[in-house]
């Protein structure tokens, strides 16, 4: 649970990263989770992960409204315009508004999944903060994979063996808080050497970007 933003006790509960084997099964599973859902948005903070969430998303079924440039005047603290026929609601972190408070409503649940760890921290922690200022309950879930690019600079394969102990597979996910405190700890070392944060297109973009030549985990 989240505290403090705002001064009064959160609406926003804050669930465990699932941890999937692949990038793929990673989106498939967003999307399916965002179709079965009542009132949802799905964040991506790179737009390779939106163009993958919208086909994952036709191939469910679902079409998909996605914001990437602006998030335009949708009014999530209201029922409209969220998990209606129109489709499942897909944008970029950039695109959402700067946190702003609002007062408490009675609306339903807002189910927030975000597609992937950003490689600093204070990049999830403004999906947080916006999610805050809702003035509706929200669960924030992220959903990752094996194959994140910020893992992989962290050598996360010696992590495997033991994530196949606690009975892994392709097609379930992994919440347990090992793996919460190494995507913590890889963001914490990504900041230390971090010359910037520009936005990218992908994660592989955003580490040519904003890393050194020599990479963090080595």
């Amino acid at each position: 649970m989240i505290f403090g933003l705002f001064g009064k006790r959160s609406r926003v509960a804050r669930e465990p990263t699932r941890i999937w084997r692949t990038w793929n099964t990673k989106i498939d599973r967003v999307a399916a989770e965002a179709v079965a859902a009542e009132r949802v948005l799905v964040v991506a903070h790179f737009r390779v992960f939106v163009d993958g969430i919208q086909k994952a998303l036709e191939h469910h079924g679902k079409a998909a409204r996605v914001y990437t440039d602006a998030f335009g005047s949708v009014h999530l603290g209201s029922a409209a315009g969220l998990g209606t026929a129109q489709g499942v609601a897909v944008a970029l972190t950039r695109t959402l508004p700067a946190p702003k408070a609002a007062a408490p409503t009675d609306d339903p649940e807002l189910l927030v999944l975000v597609a992937g760890h950003h490689f600093l921290s204070s990049e999830d922690e403004r999906i947080a903060a916006w999610c805050e200022g809702l003035g509706v309950p929200v669960r924030l879930r992220f959903h990752d994979s094996l194959q994140s690019a910020l893992l992989g600079m962290f050598n996360v394969a010696n992590i495997a063996p033991m994530l196949e102990k606690l009975g892994m597979t392709d097609d379930e996910a992994i919440e347990h808080s090992y793996v919460d405190g190494a995507i913590r700890n890889a963001q914490k070392r990504t900041a230390s050497v971090a010359t910037g944060s520009r936005a990218a297109d992908s994660p592989e973009e955003w580490m040519r970007l904003n890393l050194p030549a020599q990479p963090p985990g080595s």
